[in-house]
Protein backbone atom coordinates (compact mmCIF):
# COMPACT_ATOMS: atom_id res chain seq x y z
CA UNK A 1 0.00 0.00 0.00
CA UNK A 2 2.87 2.52 0.48
CA UNK A 3 3.61 2.63 -3.21
CA UNK A 4 0.27 3.18 -3.87
CA UNK A 5 0.33 6.26 -2.00
CA UNK A 6 3.27 7.06 -3.23
CA UNK A 7 2.82 6.37 -6.81
CA UNK A 8 -1.13 7.19 -7.32
CA UNK A 9 -2.42 9.02 -4.13
CA UNK A 10 0.08 11.73 -3.38
CA UNK A 11 0.85 12.39 -7.04
CA UNK A 12 -3.16 12.98 -7.38
CA UNK A 13 -3.72 15.07 -4.46
CA UNK A 14 -0.91 17.54 -6.27
CA UNK A 15 -2.69 17.48 -8.88
CA UNK A 16 -5.82 17.95 -7.58
CA UNK A 17 -4.48 21.14 -5.18
CA UNK A 18 -2.68 22.50 -8.24
CA UNK A 19 -5.66 22.22 -10.78
CA UNK A 20 -8.80 21.17 -9.82
CA UNK A 21 -8.77 23.17 -6.30
CA UNK A 22 -7.84 26.67 -8.12
CA UNK A 23 -10.94 26.69 -10.25
CA UNK A 24 -13.01 25.38 -7.04
CA UNK A 25 -11.87 28.42 -4.79
CA UNK A 26 -12.68 30.70 -7.90
CA UNK A 27 -16.43 29.77 -7.55
CA UNK A 28 -16.96 31.55 -5.16
CA UNK A 29 -16.90 31.67 -1.23
CA UNK A 30 -18.36 28.11 -0.99
CA UNK A 31 -15.85 26.91 -3.07
CA UNK A 32 -13.17 28.65 -1.13
CA UNK A 33 -14.44 27.49 1.85
CA UNK A 34 -15.03 23.78 0.22
CA UNK A 35 -11.40 23.74 -0.77
CA UNK A 36 -9.51 25.25 2.30
CA UNK A 37 -11.36 21.99 3.94
CA UNK A 38 -9.99 19.70 1.30
CA UNK A 39 -6.57 21.30 1.60
CA UNK A 40 -6.82 20.46 5.56
CA UNK A 41 -7.77 16.85 4.55
CA UNK A 42 -5.31 16.64 2.67
CA UNK A 43 -2.60 17.09 5.05
CA UNK A 44 -4.14 14.85 7.26
CA UNK A 45 -4.26 12.28 5.36
CA UNK A 46 -0.33 13.25 4.07
CA UNK A 47 0.48 12.76 7.71
CA UNK A 48 -1.64 9.68 7.91
CA UNK A 49 0.11 8.36 5.03
CA UNK A 50 3.59 8.89 6.75
CA UNK A 51 2.53 7.06 10.43
CA UNK A 52 1.35 4.21 7.86
CA UNK A 53 4.77 4.20 5.50
CA UNK A 54 6.85 4.48 9.35
CA UNK A 55 4.72 1.77 10.37
CA UNK A 56 5.46 -0.43 7.70
CA UNK A 57 9.42 0.42 8.51
CA UNK A 58 9.23 -0.59 12.04
CA UNK A 59 6.71 -3.65 11.02
CA UNK A 60 4.51 -2.66 14.37
CA UNK A 61 1.28 -4.36 13.16
CA UNK A 62 -1.16 -2.43 15.66
CA UNK A 63 0.22 0.78 14.22
CA UNK A 64 0.19 -0.64 10.66
CA UNK A 65 -3.37 -1.54 11.29
CA UNK A 66 -5.01 1.40 12.77
CA UNK A 67 -3.20 4.08 10.35
CA UNK A 68 -4.12 2.17 7.45
CA UNK A 69 -7.94 1.67 8.77
CA UNK A 70 -8.01 5.85 9.42
CA UNK A 71 -6.59 6.14 5.68
CA UNK A 72 -9.53 4.06 4.14
CA UNK A 73 -12.25 5.85 6.24
CA UNK A 74 -10.55 9.26 5.66
CA UNK A 75 -10.00 8.95 2.13
CA UNK A 76 -13.82 6.87 1.42
CA UNK A 77 -15.08 10.28 3.25
CA UNK A 78 -12.84 12.87 1.49
CA UNK A 79 -13.65 11.18 -2.05
CA UNK A 80 -17.63 11.21 -1.57
CA UNK A 81 -17.10 14.90 -0.36
CA UNK A 82 -15.18 15.35 -3.64
CA UNK A 83 -17.19 13.56 -6.25
CA UNK A 84 -20.62 15.37 -4.79
CA UNK A 85 -19.78 18.80 -3.88
CA UNK A 86 -16.89 19.98 -7.01
CA UNK A 87 -19.34 19.58 -9.74
CA UNK A 88 -22.22 21.27 -7.79
CA UNK A 89 -19.93 24.45 -6.92
CA UNK A 90 -18.46 24.82 -10.38
CA UNK A 91 -21.97 24.33 -11.57
CA UNK A 92 -23.54 27.29 -9.52
CA UNK A 93 -20.52 29.57 -9.68
CA UNK A 94 -21.44 32.84 -7.55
Amino acid sequence: MVEIVDEVIRPHFVREEEHIYPAVAAAGQAGKEFVAEMLAEHQELYAAFNRFAAAVTAEVPGDLLSSGELILQFLKSHIVKEETQIPALLKNED
